[in-house]
């Protein structure tokens, strides 16, 4: 049998396209199924991969084949260093999932920057500034106001993913990408980009939709606090973070979720400084039901409230750290609505617009959805239910 001929390819963009997934020698040759002396050879230019071998590669650094022929890498931003560094300065590990979703998540915003650009359709600048002197309720007031949801509204959301799918529409109206992706609950609760333009923010469907809901506040105060973030597992997001600023954005998420003003005109809740020894199982529920809120966040705003004790609040939440996350709703999910609830419709409803205005083609238009022709107009159809000028596909 012949030789394969190899790929004569540039060695540094094999080590780029590693390293841009986050995989280390030895776990990029167990993937690829070759030997990590081979791979590091290939990485050295001491040999070259064949050409099935190049396509092996760029599928799992998920970049086209071309981009290994290149001289230089290309002008890419590091997105790790678009977040805000704790305050340690050490740069957390990122898995090789984690670091796709990144890229993902800001390709996606690329798209639809430019498809709005090409309609001249930009959006306006985020609107939401805020510095952390300013203190969580004024910050917290002037972000719902931004968002123009009143309490009426939120309390006529029956349903965690009703709650949900309306604080996502709220991001989206003031020019902010929301996506959704599902990763290990430990490495990411949440991240946000910021952008002049199409700031984007993820949250991770492994969460409860109320546990999202609190995420998708959290990342848009970093946002307004012009710093992007990469927030991850339960004890980062508890009060005794070390980092001043996840709990600053705790506090003003908490606060958007469950406002003062409505839990004193909340029946059987204790008023403010009162510090009751205990509430009841069903007044706590009653609470979460009517803000679409956890457990934990309700409990929370009752002791720095002043409604409950500090006893209290630690006693359940040790109860609730030790027991098992409720079960999420289970089943099979058209691909339409997997589309929209991972891209929202900001995304998808530019992709499906500059379709019909005949700027890009079907076959781009499912590339940017990631879905196949056959799936379009059902995804068309839910993309634009919640109104708007409908696009042909």
């Amino acid at each position: 049998m012949p030789p394969r001929e190899p790929a004569l390819v540039n060695p540094a963009l094999l080590r780029w396209g590693r390293e841009g997934v986050r995989l280390s020698l030895a776990e990029a040759a167990t993937r690829l199924k070759v030997k990590e002396i081979d791979l590091r050879a290939w990485e050295t230019g001491e040999g070259k991969p064949s050409v099935p071998q190049l396509r092996k590669l760029a599928s799992l650094y998920r970049r086209p084949i071309a981009v290994f022929y290149l001289g230089e890498p290309p002008g890419e931003e590091d997105l790790l260093f678009a977040f805000r560094r704790l305050p340690e300065h050490e740069e957390r590990e990122v898995s090789y999932d984690l670091a796709l979703e990144l890229r993902f998540a800001n390709g996606r915003r690329e798209v639809a920057l430019e498809l709005a650009r090409e309609a001249d359709q930009l959006p306006e600048p985020f609107g939401g500034r805020a510095k952390t002197s300013e203190g969580v309720p004024a910050v917290a007031r002037r972000l719902r106001e931004l968002l123009g949801v009143t309490l009426e509204e939120q309390e006529g959301w029956q349903q965690p993913y009703a709650a949900l799918g309306a604080w996502r529409q709220a991001l989206e109206r003031q020019g902010i990408l929301t996506f959704q992706a599902s990763l290990s609950r430990e490495e990411m609760r949440g991240f946000s980009i910021v952008h002049e333009r199409f700031p984007l923010v993820t949250v991770n469907t492994k969460d409860s939709p109320r546990a999202r809901c609190f995420s998708l506040l959290h990342e848009l105060t970093h946002l307004a606090l012009g710093s992007g973030a990469l927030c991850g597992s339960e004890e980062e997001r508890g009060e005794d973070t070390p980092d001043p600023t996840e709990r600053f954005c705790n506090a003003v998420a908490a606060v958007m979720l469950v406002p003062e003003e409505a839990l004193d005109r909340s029946p059987g809740i204790p008023r403010a400084g009162a510090r009751a020894a205990s509430l009841e199982a069903d007044q706590i529920k009653r609470l979460c039901d009517r803000f679409q809120a956890s457990e934990e966040v309700v409990l929370r705003r009752l002791a720095e409230t002043g409604r409950i004790s500090g006893r209290f609040l630690q006693q359940e939440i040790r109860r609730l750290r030790s027991s098992p996350p409720p079960k999420q709703q289970s089943g099979p999910v058209p691909v339409f609505r997997k589309v929209i609830s991972s891209l929202g419709a900001t995304y998808v409803r530019t992709v499906l617009s500059a379709h019909a205005a005949d700027r890009i083609t079907l076959s781009q238009v499912a590339t940017y959805l990631g879905t196949r022709l056959k799936h379009l107009p059902k995804i068309e159809q839910a993309a634009w239910a919640s109104g708007g000028r409908k696009a042909s596909v």
